[in-house]
């Protein structure tokens, strides 16, 4: 997670909306991936914990399956490290739940959005979570989320941090 927080417009958060069901359609098909190796190594009697997974003896099936296992969990830690090097907070990795700091109304607040959802609807304060979730503020008369004039408002491209 970055020291920093970055906060978001609305339309800032939505141009990554593409890029973020990317990674979790990838996370999720690396994680059943994940899951079925340690199921497989399970079986074989070689529960892959980290002492197991360090080691580089035993069947070649083993050892091709803890491979395969190393290999796909750093793979998952890059598409995580990505996701949250660019600002935003992953809360739930089987949903593809994730939060991005904005600005409403003068206080803090995650814009909120999980996989499936096609742009960000919602936001909710800090402590809510994602029970707390509230529909975005439309503008009356195109019925689009009113992000420019409700919440933080920049640059697209261009993020604002505070330290």
């Amino acid at each position: 997670m970055p020291s920093e927080k970055r906060y978001f417009t609305v339309d800032e958060a939505n141009t990554l909306v593409p890029w973020l069901q990317e990674r979790f359609t990838c996370i999720l098909q690396m994680r059943s991936q994940i899951r079925g190796l340690y199921q497989s190594l399970e079986r074989l009697g070689h529960r892959p914990d980290p002492e197991s997974l360090a080691r580089d003896d035993g069947p070649t099936e083993v050892r091709t399956q803890r491979a395969r296992f190393v290999g796909l969990m750093e793979a998952l830690h890059q598409e995580l490290a990505a996701i949250t090097s660019a600002g935003i907070e992953i809360k739930d990795l089987d949903t593809g739940l994730c939060d991005f700091y904005s600005l409403h109304e003068g206080r803090e607040v995650y814009l909120c959005w999980k996989l499936g959802e096609a742009r960000i609807d919602f936001f909710h304060d800090l402590h809510a979570g994602f029970a707390g979730r509230q529909p975005l503020p439309r503008a009356r008369e195109h019925g689009e989320p009113s992000s420019q004039s409700q919440f933080l408002a920049g640059t697209p491209g261009k993020p604002r941090v505070l330290n």
